[in-house]
């Protein structure tokens, strides 16, 4: 992780709270990862899934917190190395940016997978602008509640530096990440529908629906 950002040293974040998707998205997704082990990329086994906080505490956050307009549906449209991240490879609906050099492709529009790049914003290694609309503004909406809640939440996962995504590969060595990324962008342009907000216990990874 970047360096010169505070990420709350001594902090211990209990839970996480993500967007998971529908059973269609499942399979799609799931359909990729299995594509990634046959060549031997590790990848994440948990249901796909978009983290839009982790926190310190659960008390105080009930479903009416967390109830702030998702959208039904999002579009992802990069597969990129995630910046920032335990050799990450994902799928992203903006154009993750960071000082150091990314892969990304962009599959948002017709034809091959286009390499694409973006100049990093000051004091941040994403751009506050290239997030949709429909992300920004109930994510900015859920960690001011938790803040008015009393509930710490994670920097990585806050509004200035949220990358929003669902993990593909992970922890994958550096000479394997170029193969995922492609394989990854081999998808398209993918729209997923959210089926609601879950938790996630970190320790013992027991995991239930909160919303709806």
């Amino acid at each position: 992780m970047t360096d010169d950002v505070d990420w709350q040293p001594g902090i211990v974040f209990t839970h996480t709270l993500s967007l998971t998707l529908d059973d269609k998205a499942q399979e799609i997704l799931q359909g990729i990862r299995d594509q990634l082990m046959a060549v031997g990329v590790p990848v994440l086994h948990q249901p796909a899934h978009i983290t839009v906080a982790a926190v310190s505490t659960m008390e105080g956050v009930d479903s009416h917190l967390v109830d702030v307009g998702w959208p039904e549906r999002i579009t992802l449209t990069k597969s990129c190395r995630l910046p920032n991240s335990d050799g990450v490879v994902g799928l992203c609906p903006h154009d993750p940016t960071s000082s150091d050099p990314v892969t990304i492709f962009d599959t948002s529009s017709e034809g091959k997978p286009k390499l694409c790049s973006a100049p990093p914003s000051v004091g941040s290694f994403r751009a506050l602008t290239c997030l949709p609309e429909v992300l920004r503004r109930p994510h900015e909406l859920l960690h001011r509640r938790l803040a008015a809640a009393g509930v710490i939440a994670f920097n990585y996962y806050g509004p200035k530096w949220w990358n929003p995504h669902v993990t593909m590969g992970y922890q994958v060595p550096p000479e394997l990440q170029g193969r995922a990324v492609r394989i990854v962008a081999g998808v398209g342009s993918l729209e997923v529908g959210v089926a609601g907000v879950s938790v996630w216990r970190v320790g013992d990874g027991h995991t239930y629906r909160l919303w709806p």
